[in-house]
């Protein structure tokens, strides 16, 4: 009874406002982050260090949408020091660094469409579970990303959302055709 817990059987007692609760040091869900590169790139750019940042950026898991978030948070970074009496270069300062990671995420956009379409589009939007379900679509509108948004692979996406999937540039005359056939005899 004397002997010392086991390591895998350490338990550590905080006290929260008088009532004391069992915490397992072991268990992953505590005290680890599961994607700890999305967490530091948010650090190291609310902490203004662009180099970290792009460090952050390079190592982890997608880095399209971190690309996205980093520029969106510079940029809001940037909004609130101009509308203050802060220094003007840093306002300016912010919104290069936005400008930076922004073409990063043009510059890897364009990569993976000129690799493979479909893939870049399915990239476009896929639902980011680190990044409350959000879309990189969704988070390139946000970050209100012209160059993005304007990139092929984002009008061709928004084309086919718009014109509900259908590809009319692959036998449009098959389409008509069908469609009068389908018409005709009332099916």
């Amino acid at each position: 009874d004397d002997e010392p817990p086991s390591k895998s059987k350490r338990k550590k007692k905080k006290k929260k406002k008088e009532e004391e609760i069992d915490i397992d040091e072991d268990d992953p869900a505590i005290g680890r982050f599961t994607h700890p590169f999305h967490e530091l790139l948010v650090w190291a750019v609310l902490m203004k260090r662009q180099r970290m940042a792009l460090f952050f950026w390079q190592h982890g898991e997608e880095a399209l949408a971190k690309a996205l978030v980093a520029c969106k948070l510079y940029k809001a970074m940037s909004n609130e020091c101009s509308g203050s009496e802060l220094v003007d270069d840093i306002s300016q300062d912010l919104d290069n660094n936005s400008k930076d990671f922004g073409q990063l995420a043009v510059d890897l956009l364009d990569q993976s469409y000129k690799h493979d379409e479909q893939v870049a589009m399915k990239l476009l939007t896929y639902e980011l579970k680190n990044w409350s379900d959000s879309t990189c679509l969704k988070l390139a509108v946000t970050a209100k990303h012209r160059d993005f948004i304007a990139h092929t692979c984002s009008q061709m996406l928004l084309t086919d959302m718009w014109m509900g999937r259908l590809h009319m540039r692959k036998n449009p005359g098959l389409k008509v055709q069908f469609s009068d056939y389908c018409f005709n005899h009332k099916i």
